[in-house]
């Protein structure tokens, strides 16, 4: 299919930037009010093309972790950036993350050799080379803000050392949360005349390493250290920018803003701040995601106060408690506190009531909220 003369084309429109990320996929027709479809993910060459009005295609699995040109992962531990690590304070990890993005930078300058995934090479064309020098030089940006994040933490002013408390504290709740994360329920059960729970809380201890739990991907503390100086310094020019995070869903996006929001508020909290209104907002497209979204940042509070109550917190965080709310309208839950007395007056009267509360389980022990009937125990 002919390639269109682009006139007045400019090397960073969206269009220029996908021809350049998609220059391996040949273009064989182009449906008006339909699909056109032929077979094979990258042919040189088809014999035949057809018009298609419900066009399928299989998105191939995306991971986000990642790992550096010898096989090692790239992944960086909460433990040890919360301070948890007596022999490791995680700097070691950061550096190898940063200068392994550094290195596949280098490479992408390669314009003229450079291999897809599938190790092919494919030279980018003289009308793209400014398109790609773009895009390398957002990666430079990128790099340059993550280092800047560092040194933020790592300065001796007074704004550095309160960062570098908050960021602590932050990857500390954060590893709390990640660790009591579960889908399982804790039901109630009578059992021996006395109300029971069918499991056990369990309570990780998060100074003790997990194989699997208590790390970041590489794009999560990357979006983290990039973002947190323009948090804390109100002069600093990147507080014009947006940045957005785009994943697949399961990639982690939700831990990477959390993680953000429990340095924000810790950060206010140590800089003696005094926030009369909110912190942070999270706004979410629809109803069901909210109130999803709403028990995950629940279980991340909940680890933030149970840090602010430990004895050495006490004083740096004070005793305002941190508060969550949801504003989704009347008619999904109660907006007032006797709207909600009522309501649970409903339930404990007839299981059968609609229950209109969001939290269906307690999100730092898991224990089930709501009606349960006896039957089932």
């Amino acid at each position: 299919y002919p390639e269109v003369l682009r006139e007045n084309r400019k090397y960073d429109d969206e269009d220029e930037i996908t021809r350049l990320l998609y220059r391996d996929r040949q273009t064989f027709a182009i449906g008006h009010g339909c699909a056109a479809e032929w077979k094979g993910e990258r042919p040189k060459s088809v014999n035949s093309v057809w018009t298609e009005t419900a066009p399928t295609f299989e998105t191939p699995s995306t991971s986000a972790d990642l790992t550096d040109e010898n096989g090692k992962s790239l992944r960086v531990s909460m433990r040890k950036l919360a301070g948890l690590d007596k022999n490791d304070t995680g700097e070691e990890e950061l550096h190898h993350l940063i200068s392994s993005y550094q290195n596949w930078i280098e490479e992408l300058k390669d314009v003229d050799n450079r291999k897809t995934f599938e190790g092919r090479f494919l030279p980018i064309s003289d009308d793209l080379v400014d398109t790609a020098k773009l895009l390398i030089q957002r990666c430079e940006n990128c790099l340059e803000r993550v280092r800047n994040g560092i040194n933020y933490l790592n300065s001796n002013t007074q704004k550095g050392k309160w960062a570098r408390e908050a960021f602590k504290l932050a990857n500390h709740a954060m590893l709390i949360a990640q660790l009591r994360s579960s889908r399982d329920v804790r039901n109630p059960v009578w059992k021996d005349g006395r109300l029971q729970w069918d499991k056990e809380i369990k309570n990780p201890n998060p100074a003790v390493e997990d194989a699997d739990r208590g790390f970041w991907r590489p794009f999560q503390i990357a979006f983290l250290l990039m973002t947190l100086k323009g948090v804390c310094d109100p002069q600093d020019m990147e507080r014009e920018v947006v940045d957005l995070i785009w994943f697949p869903t399961g990639g982690g996006k939700t831990e990477a803003y959390l993680g953000l929001t429990a340095f924000t508020i810790f950060y206010n909290r140590l800089s003696g701040k005094n926030v009369t209104g909110a912190d942070v907002i999270m706004r979410y497209t629809l109803r069901l995601l909210t109130a999803q979204q709403f028990q995950r940042a629940g279980l991340l509070f909940c680890a933030m106060e149970h840090i602010r109550n430990k004895k050495e917190y006490k004083e740096k965080l004070g005793d305002k408690r941190f508060h969550l709310g949801m504003w989704v309208g009347g008619e999904a839950s109660p907006n007032s506190r006797s709207q909600a007395k009522t309501a649970l007056k409903k339930l404990e009267k007839d299981s059968n009531e609609v229950n209109p509360f969001v939290l269906l389980k307690c999100p730092w022990c898991n224990a089930k909220f709501g009606p349960r009937d006896q039957k089932d125990s």
